[in-house]
């Protein structure tokens, strides 16, 4: 394996959604490269998820020692891991919108990639225009501003600096960006491979299946669109089998390929996945049913009244509400579902706690599967107050009293809120489903630290 890597040392700053698992397997596939993780000097990278916030990262830890490093998002470890090659930083800087020109540092210039391997020290010739130019964390502010003298446009100011999301409800997409631009067609054959995982996943051939899931892992990283047949021959497409290649051929020339649409036509694919989309049931119980005979949600519901099924508090949920649940939710009922939630956060806890919609909604989506929300303390000084636990059984409970929340998923919140590990003593997650108009939506409620 090139040894891309050689000299380069990561600090993995573990926040957002550099989660430790992430981080692990990051980890052990830079070491396979040659490089390796630190924390201390040596460092030539800090790593940060694209998401996190000045606020929160300043929050967390001082990270002002590390400024001569270069400051990317995880996004560029992720690029150059998936190519094996060193992909130029400046592709993915941290953070990825940066602010105004008078309230930011100059972009770090990014020495040219064919220069020798980054060795462990950096030397600044000027101390002064280094700090100028590079520090990605601004020093924290010297005044405290009391709570009880915020007015609520004051409140709106601070939600960039305080929360886990940088205060936006929708990202901030930019359709110009060539990211945007060339991801149509690449997400058409991410989505067209995932279809060919997920079949033989169902069929329990495990070798295909992991063979389709990096073929669309592959994919949804390329820095370009795979626009024709010449393009199949760039470094990043060379470890792609022959059969593989084959398909997106085949996608280029005709705008499909012919085994997905095969799929669509498949009994069992058909059977399973219908028998998936009742809540509760993996693709284990599909099978299972499946082998009793059951091909549709009917046929579930007469097998269970034959006495042939015997199904878990989610999945008579499910069942009960498969037509609703099965339906996408249009983002401007998402928005009065969030705007809900809120006005029963500020019910219980005035304007002491923040809510923010995350999943497809974040991502900018017309539609949702689920409504996935996010609580957390607008001010670090209240955590040490409200546990997590307190805040979500307040939260649940005052949305209950409303006739707002009509059913429970995964454990009753009443004799144990938070059975089968889905808390901890640092966040505190709610599975439930709330009533829209006549309509049920699932809806997630979890409650995290602010500062982890």
């Amino acid at each position: 394996m090139e040894q891309w890597a050689t000299g380069v040392q990561v600090f993995l700053v573990p926040l957002a959604s550099a989660t430790a698992s992430r981080r692990a397997v990051w980890a052990q596939r830079l070491r396979s490269a040659g490089g390796a993780t630190a924390d201390g000097d040596g460092v030539t990278h800090v790593a940060l998820a694209p998401e996190l916030s000045r606020g929160r990262l300043e929050a967390w830890k001082d990270l002002s020692s590390l400024k001569e490093a270069f400051w990317v998002s995880t996004d560029w470890l992720i690029s150059c891991l998936s190519q094996q090659r060193r992909v130029p930083e400046a592709q993915f800087p941290w953070p990825p919108d940066p602010a105004p020109k008078s309230a930011s540092p100059s972009p770090r210039k990014v020495p040219a990639l064919e220069a020798s391997p980054l060795p462990s020290k950096r030397k600044v010739e000027d101390p002064s225009e280094s700090e100028a130019q590079v520090s990605p964390v601004s020093p924290p502010s010297s005044k405290r501003t009391r709570r009880s003298e915020l007015s609520e446009s004051e409140v709106e100011e601070l939600r960039p600096r305080m929360a886990a999301f940088n205060g936006q409800r929708a990202p901030l997409l930019d359709p110009a960006t060539p990211s945007a631009a060339s991801g149509q067609r690449n997400g058409a054959l991410v989505a067209l491979f995932g279809q060919l995982q997920k079949h033989y996943e169902a069929l329990g051939d495990s070798w295909r299946e992991r063979s389709y899931r990096t073929t669309a892992s592959l994919l949804r990283s390329l820095p370009f669109e795979v626009a024709s047949v010449a393009d199949l021959q760039q470094p990043q497409l060379r470890r792609l089998g022959k059969k593989t290649r084959e398909k997106l051929v085949e996608f280029l020339e005709t705008g499909t390929i012919g085994r997905v649409e095969g799929l669509q036509e498949d009994e069992s694919t058909k059977a399973l996945n219908e028998l998936q989309g009742i809540w509760g049931v993996g693709l284990t119980t599909a099978r299972r049913w499946y082998g009793l005979g059951c091909r549709s949600v009917e046929d579930v519901r007469e097998h269970m009244a034959a006495g042939g099924l015997k199904l878990n508090s989610d999945q008579l949920i499910g069942l009960e509400l498969y037509d609703d649940l099965a339906q996408r939710i249009p983002r401007q009922e998402v928005a009065s579902i969030v705007e809900r939630v809120e006005a029963a956060a500020q019910q219980r806890f005035g304007l002491r706690l923040r809510v923010e919609a995350c999943g497809s909604y974040r991502r900018g989506r017309d539609t949702c599967g689920d409504v996935d929300l996010l609580l957390c303390c607008r001010w670090a000084e209240d955590e040490g107050r409200l546990s997590c636990q307190e805040i979500l059984q307040a939260i649940v409970a005052e949305l209950t009293a409303q006739k707002f929340l009509t059913h429970d998923l995964k454990g009753s919140r009443y004799e144990d809120p938070f059975a089968r590990g889905e808390a901890s003593p640092r966040s505190a997650c709610y599975f439930g489903v709330c009533k829209v108009g006549q309509c049920h939506r699932r809806i997630d409620l979890k409650v995290h630290p602010l500062v982890e």
